[in-house]
């Protein structure tokens, strides 16, 4: 999962990792800094939100 560092219900998708990660399920979670909501739709214009979405790609293929 990614989010952005100033996401609204930044809390909620941090629990909820952290629930996965409890249950045995593979989650990874990337904080997008300086990016307010869904990192990867800005990858064209952040470097940080490319991160994100190259975080979200690469995760299938590491498992």
């Amino acid at each position: 999962m990614s989010l952005g560092e100033v996401e609204a219900p930044r809390d909620d998708i941090e629990a909820f990792v952290a629930r996965l990660r409890a249950a045995g399920v593979a989650a990874t979670l990337h904080v997008a800094y300086d990016v307010p909501h869904d990192p990867a739709l800005s990858a064209a214009l952040h470097q940080e939100g490319k991160a994100a979405f190259d975080a979200l790609v690469a995760f299938p293929g590491a498992r």
